[in-house]
Formats: C-alpha cells, structure tokens, sequence
C-alpha cells in the first residue's frame, strides 16, 4: 500500500514567492524559511506556525492541508518594508490560488500586518512587518499534472 503524503507548503509558498517577478524585483530571491548568517536588506523569511492536516470522515486518508504561515519583511527603510509587504499581500490575493505542480491551492486568507522593529538583527532597530495567513491546500492525485 502506498501512502499518500501532504506537500511541503513551506517549500512550496517560499519557491512560489521567489518566482514571482514583482517580489523578485524588490528582494532578488531572499525569500526564506530560515534567516542566513549574511543578510542583505529586502529579505522576506517565512515560517509554518501552525495549522491542521485534514482528513476525511472515511479514514481514507488526507484530503486537504490548512497551514498558518507567519511572514517577517524586513528592509533598510521603513517605506520598503511596507512596499514589499503590500507586493506579497498584492501577490497572495490575486495569484496563488489554482493549481500547481504538485497540489492545488484551494483558499488564501490573509491575516493581520505589524510594523515590529527588529533589534534582534541591526541595531538601531531594522524596520520590520510581521503578517499573516492561511492556505487550504490540496494534493494532486498522483500522476496528475497541471
């Protein structure tokens, strides 16, 4: 018996975003999932805080997958930092749902914004915006492709 895996939706939202051509014209491709050692400023990280798997009322295994997504901006300015995160917002609501390689992103919800200087990474404090959102993602069937 095979069994079915959900997708990676950190890996995938981060390559998703990389390949956008507005965000790249802001931030190249420094969209990540972990901060690197050497920062350049716009950088975009995203993180999976939460979120459930569904499964359906058969036990036939995982339909659907319904990640929490916590995405920090950062840039040198605090007007970049703002373009940036209403480009990613701009992005989400209008392009991310339909089908992709491997899955189909079924819903986007976007959660609140915070403006939360950083003084963890530059002093004085590196100007920051948290934000948030939901997928409802859905696997592919096997040997299906877009």
């Amino acid at each position: 018996m095979t069994l079915d895996l959900l997708p990676d939706t950190e890996a995938f939202l981060s390559a998703w975003l990389r390949a956008q051509s507005e965000l790249a014209a802001l931030v190249g491709d420094r969209v990540y999932t972990v901060l690197p050692e050497a920062k350049t400023w716009p950088l975009v990280r995203l993180v999976r805080v939460g979120g459930a798997p569904l499964a359906t009322a058969e036990d036939s295994g995982l339909w659907a997958d319904a990640p929490s997504f916590q995405v920090d901006v950062w840039a040198a300015r605090k007007a970049d930092v703002w373009k940036v995160t209403r480009t990613i917002q701009a992005l989400l609501a209008t392009r991310i749902k339909g089908t992709h390689a491997a899955l189909k992103v079924a819903g986007v919800t976007l959660g609140p914004t915070q403006y939360v200087p950083d003084a963890d990474v530059a002093t004085p404090a590196q100007p920051r915006v948290i934000l948030t959102l939901d997928l409802i993602i859905t696997p592919l069937p096997q040997g299906v492709t877009p």
